[in-house]
């Protein structure tokens, strides 16, 4: 048998074995038996119980390799995959504070997962475990956390919405009634987000500091040949009375006309007009419309921290270095290996992506349309994976980088 079938079988019969083995999740005995019997490998990643700072560019090279990152166990590709693209190379989503269980939750997280993560470059499954087993305990008509496959949402709710009581924003994009927008075999988040408001009628009302938005799909079905994370996202033209400036002179605008988005427009910013702008723009039309007077300001830009992305209900994390345009990515699969088959342990790896930089670049962006739509072979293949497989998107507000 090729060992890739034998690998395959490998990880099924060991699935097969946890679920028999478990008779509730959260029944100490059957979680204490669990952990006793598991091998995880003899390199321990150990606690560390004061602040590290995010990883950055000088110690990159010590993250890349194997073992690196957080090891996989039980279906917890899905919890690697998010504590991996939250906290290796950003601490926009650190948390300290809560109550006395709340603290327990956050402590663990911190000291067995995330510094050691920052520190060691790598989690060994058991400590994932033991936070799993904390989860199950917290929320005990939450069941599952021990052993099965969860969408990477409702780890996120519970993290944010009962662990930290944090305020965050979850968005899934809307494509209902956006032909416009459908027609397209490739699209980018900000087309995406920007239609999704408009055809929902809704706009925030506050900036939000973290912003993690769910790219559509039905079931297991993709909507779009490919959807390009956008490095910048310009939340502006979704903000409720936020000030805007002429997307033609960058004055300050008087004037939004939403007749001309998806018509004249591709972009929803480019609705905003300085009155000049908007008589020269709408010249060809025979008659002016009324439009709102609207106040102006620097736009909102967030930065995008990271990507999760799925493929056959395994998740995998791709993580910027940092938030300048020639930043570093990097990707991260939490059992991208495995030693030992049936009674082994997974391995997880971290690499360096190749020539990231040059098709993230705007100047590129024509071209690498024409890439994925007529000949995709040509890209990285760890790109074509990024924007093929773009399932949830982490963005942050640099200016705003503070907990409610």
């Amino acid at each position: 048998m090729p060992r890739r079938r034998r690998l395959r079988a490998a990880i099924l019969q060991e699935r097969e074995n946890v679920r028999k083995q478990f008779q509730r999740p959260t029944d100490p005995q059957c979680i204490g038996n669990l952990l006793v019997k598991l091998d995880f490998g003899a390199l321990d990643s150990g606690k560390v119980s004061s602040y590290v700072p995010c990883i950055g560019l000088a110690d990159l090279s010590n993250l890349l390799g194997r073992p690196k990152g957080i090891q996989g166990s039980q279906n917890s590709c899905y919890m690697d995959a998010a504590l991996f693209s939250m906290f290796c190379c950003t601490d926009i989503f650190d948390r300290s504070k809560g109550d006395e269980k709340r603290s327990r939750i956050i402590t663990l997280l911190s000291s067995a997962i995330v510094y050691p993560l920052r520190r060691c470059h790598y989690v060994r499954a058991d400590h994932v475990m033991k936070f799993r087993k904390l989860l199950s305990e917290f929320v005990p008509e939450a069941t599952g956390f021990m052993e099965e496959e969860k969408d990477p949402e409702e780890f996120l709710d519970l993290l944010f919405g009962r662990i930290f009581q944090a305020n965050y924003l979850f968005q899934l994009i809307n494509t209902e009634d956006s032909s416009a927008i459908q027609q397209r075999s490739v699209v980018t988040v900000q087309q995406l987000l920007e239609k999704s408001f408009f055809d929902l009628n809704v706009l925030l009302s506050k900036i939000p500091t973290r912003l993690i938005l769910q790219i559509p799909r039905y079931g297991k079905e993709k909507l779009f040949r490919a959807v390009i994370p956008s490095l910048q996202l310009d939340v502006s033209p979704i903000l409720l009375n936020h000030p805007h400036s002429c997307w033609r002179c960058n004055r300050l605008a008087q004037l939004q006309c939403k007749e001309c988005y998806l018509v004249k427009t591709q972009k929803l910013s480019d609705t905003f007009f300085c009155t000049k702008c908007f008589h020269e723009f709408h010249s060809s039309l025979p008659t002016d419309q009324d439009h709102a007077v609207v106040l102006v300001t620097a736009p909102i830009v967030l930065q995008l921290a990271s990507v999760m992305c799925i493929e056959s209900s395994h998740y995998v994390s791709f993580a910027r270095t940092g938030h300048k345009p020639d930043a570093e990515w990097i990707f991260f699969d939490s059992m991208a290996d495995r030693e030992g088959e049936a009674s082994g342990h997974n391995v997880p790896e971290v690499s360096l992506c190749v020539e990231f930089n040059r098709w993230f670049c705007p100047e590129n962006y024509e071209q690498l349309v024409q890439q994925l739509t007529s000949n995709p072979a040509e890209l990285p293949p760890q790109f074509d994976r990024l924007v093929s497989d773009c399932y949830l998107c982490f963005y942050y507000w640099p200016d705003g980088l503070l907990y409610s």
